[in-house]
């Protein structure tokens, strides 16, 4: 089932990127256009390598913290390749595919810290796109613990940061429009895995993926 997904989305991204079939479901291309299209301000929230589990617990523990946010939807979207932070976040945050975004200047305000979001949310005139940029989960994921363990802290992961959404959002004056996106960069491989196939010669690798040129 692995090999023929991967074999399915090689072939899907590398129409996608130039614009053909599946383009609208590329991560970059689906977050670019929605904050082109949005009226008013936009949150741009990145989690580093949250999975489709942890986004719908992430829902719920925000619907717990707060009435006055309401879900749009719910999306799968497919992540930039290859699927390494170093290339896949600036890909996600630029809105641009990974090979042109590494030098692209950001389109908003990026900010790690709580105070600084809410501050630049606040501004007169306010910033049409903040991005709020975390580590987490995939800190708490690459620590070395059980799986049982590792899930107890990342749901505690999650629902501080729901918590802090939450304060963000309450914090932007009730007269301004407010949208929040919450994605991540690249997903996540919840099982053990072995590498079976020697990196090519001029590549370099790190964990599921390897990028470089093939002779």
């Amino acid at each position: 089932i692995a090999r023929d997904f991967g074999t399915w989305y090689l072939l899907l991204y590398a129409q996608a990127c130039v614009g053909g079939v599946g383009a609208q479901q590329l991560s970059w291309r689906r977050v670019a256009q929605m904050v082109e299209e949005q009226e008013g301000m936009t949150l741009l929230v990145v989690l580093d390598g949250m999975g489709y589990r942890d986004a719908q617990q992430l829902v719920s523990f925000i619907q717990e913290q707060s009435s006055r946010l309401a879900l749009d939807s719910l999306d799968i979207v497919l992540a930039p390749l290859p699927t390494v932070t170093r290339f896949a976040k600036p890909s996600l945050m630029r809105g641009l595919p990974p090979q042109l975004a590494q030098d692209a200047e950001a389109p908003g305000a990026t900010e790690r810290k709580d105070e600084a979001v809410i501050k630049a949310l606040k501004a007169d005139p306010p910033e049409r796109l903040v991005i709020w940029s975390l580590l987490e989960p995939d800190k708490t994921y690459h620590q070395y613990q059980t799986p049982e363990t590792a899930g107890m802290q990342v749901r505690g992961q999650l629902r501080s940061i729901a918590e802090r959404i939450a304060r963000i959002a309450h914090g932007v004056p009730e007269e301004r429009r407010l949208r929040i996106i919450i994605t991540t960069d690249h997903g996540r491989l919840l099982s053990a895995a072995e590498r079976r196939v020697a990196v090519p010669t001029g590549m370099e690798a790190h964990g599921r993926a390897a990028w470089g040129t093939v002779n």
